[in-house]
């Protein structure tokens, strides 16, 4: 399960990496855009770092903050890692990045060296159909890069599909235009979520009845909640 949490992470941050960043532009405005101020940017950036200081020096912040926590929950703070109690559990940042970059290490310098063996040859398409010409609305959309992954899980998604095709006034052989679309229901939302939000919404509209802005009937809830609260007492 944590494996293929893991994997569905990294496809919707790749898809939402390569969309937004690596597609072509589709718009003149989109063409025009240039790079945020370094205002923005440094804004960023220092975003980005207290990330970084909070997963590789957690040490520093717990203690920092260890005043305020309760005795039982407190963790015990060591240079830059901590211990967690709780959970019988430490946490040392130095470790993790060590066995982050005997991990990567290997895989780097097997790329490296592979790539030094076979070098990138820059090849000339003959009649440039491969990808030369192509126009920006035959790439890769945010829907045609999650089908593979949507059509594995179609019976839980249960997507949606409509293709339009308008068939030329002279002939209905000849194609004019085509568009197709998909929608993909959410089905926790659906089956889940909704009906609550549902129920509770019949509820509250049920609830306007009593709240109709006649003083006596709301003098007479008073009354019957202090004779509960007395018989109550009394009980």
């Amino acid at each position: 399960m944590v494996a293929l949490t893991a994997g569905l992470a990294l496809l919707t941050f790749t898809k939402a990496f390569g969309i937004a960043t690596l597609a072509r532009p589709r718009t003149p405005t989109a063409a025009a855009a240039r790079e945020g101020s370094w205002t923005m940017r440094l804004a960023m950036l220092l975003a980005a770092a207290g990330v970084l200081a909070v997963g590789l020096i957690p040490g520093v912040l717990v203690r920092a903050i260890s005043p305020v926590l309760p005795e039982a929950a407190r963790p015990t703070a060591y240079s830059a890692g901590l211990v967690l109690p709780g959970a019988r559990a430490s946490l040392d940042p130095t470790a993790l990045a060590l066995l982050a970059v005997a991990v990567t290490l290997p895989l780097v310098t097997t790329g490296w060296l592979l790539a030094r063996r076979v070098p990138r040859q820059q090849v000339a398409v003959g009649w440039g159909c491969g990808g030369v010409r192509t126009s920006p609305r035959m790439q890769y959309t945010a829907t045609s890069y999650a089908e593979p992954l949507v059509r594995i899980f179609d019976d839980a998604l249960a997507p949606t599909r409509d293709v339009r095709v308008t068939h030329a006034e002279e002939s209905r052989f000849t194609v004019r235009a085509m568009a197709y679309s998909q929608r993909v229901v959410d089905v926790v939302e659906a089956r889940g979520y909704a009906p609550v939000v549902r129920a509770l919404t019949r509820l509250g509209d049920a609830g306007r009845s009593v709240q109709n802005g006649s003083v006596h009937r709301y003098l007479a809830f008073s009354f019957g909640a202090l004779l509960l609260v007395l018989l109550g007492v009394l009980g």
